[in-house]
């Protein structure tokens, strides 16, 4: 049997009020020389019959049901099943331009030394509502270089990478659970050049539901602790979060490490963007301020009673209360 040009990998849970349509929208590109992976990972929302349903119809679909394991568990095994020399990476309520393919194909076919392309997207809302322009990244291999300091290069959904990449790189790592993407292209940088299109070839689903939106504390943290790693790495040293399967605590940086100043850069990092977000508060990011204003981190009182004022108007009583105890007694 010959091998496709692409083996697309989608990983679900429970998308399925917009799975059809992040489907038909692979189904329906004009490059059709593809497998198409779909890991169904547990869904309770019927997902799983959607998945089917279209497996059925049409030969290109390879629906794989697994146990829920969680984001990086089942796209790392589509990336493990894939077959092809190309990779592209698609997510179950995102919805891909006719012609994303055919343009990704056309460019890694020009640029052998270009590893992974990803594009630019357009941001929609649960309702396929336009909200706006995504967040343009960097399209040369040189500037992505320099925004890895700070930011995943390429959007996850609109990726595609080589095969003979990927297999260099190895899966998601279980550790950075909610900044995983950032992580693997850290290491994927490490490999090969990155590079996106100035073309907006994918709409990009988002809504307040989403795990990234929960979990926003967590995913910054794990941009400063990922990039550390990076450090380590290219610095030929070994990687202290290699073989973890959780994030370390803010307070076991300096231990893990040997650097006393990854706590402080954590909540440098982390602080600022946070503050306008009151459920990062419930997950992580009350212990990050409490902190800062004891170590004297965070000396603008008054932006700090205004952060406390936000938590009180979101009904967090109990966590105002305490940022402003703290911010005024240290």
């Amino acid at each position: 049997m010959r091998t496709p040009k692409i083996s697309v990998v989608m990983s679900v849970y429970n998308n399925a009020p917009y799975l059809p349509k992040s489907i038909e929208s692979i189904l329906g590109q004009t490059c059709g020389d593809f497998e198409f992976i779909v890991i169904d990972d547990g869904s309770t929302d019927g997902s799983g019959a959607i998945v089917d349903g279209y497996a059925a119809r049409d030969a290109r679909v390879r629906a794989i049901h697994q146990e829920n394991r969680g984001t990086i568990a089942a796209a790392t095994r589509g990336l493990e099943l894939a077959q092809a020399e190309l990779i592209a990476r698609m997510d179950g309520d995102d919805i891909a331009d006719p012609v994303r393919f055919e343009k990704q194909v056309a460019f890694l076919d020009a640029h052998d030394d270009v590893g992974a392309l990803g594009t630019w997207i357009w941001v929609i809302d649960e309702d396929d509502a336009p909200r706006l322009p995504g967040g343009d990244p960097p399209t040369d291999p040189a500037e992505i270089a320099e925004s890895l300091r700070h930011s995943s290069p390429i959007m996850n959904p609109t990726a595609m990478m080589r095969k003979s990449v990927v297999d260099r790189v190895g899966g998601y790592r279980p550790a950075y659970r909610h900044c995983e993407d950032y992580d693997y292209w850290l290491r994927f940088s490490e490999q090969a050049k990155l590079a996106n299109l100035p073309e907006r070839l994918l709409l990009y689903r988002y809504y307040d539901g989403q795990v990234s939106q929960k979990h926003a504390t967590t995913q910054l943290l794990g941009t400063v602790i990922a990039y550390a790693a990076y450090q380590e790495r290219i610095a030929g040293r070994s990687d202290p979060t290699e073989g973890l399967t959780e994030m370390p605590r803010v307070d076991a940086l300096p231990g893990l490490f040997g650097r006393d100043d990854l706590p402080r850069l954590a909540r440098e990092f982390v602080l600022p963007q946070i503050e306008y977000r009151p459920n990062a508060f419930q997950n992580g990011g009350m212990e990050l301020l409490v902190e800062a204003l004891r170590q004297r981190e965070v000396t603008d009182l008054p932006r700090t009673l205004k952060v406390a004022a936000r938590l009180l108007r979101a009904g967090q009583y109990g966590n105002a209360v305490r940022i402003a105890k703290a911010a005024i007694l240290g």
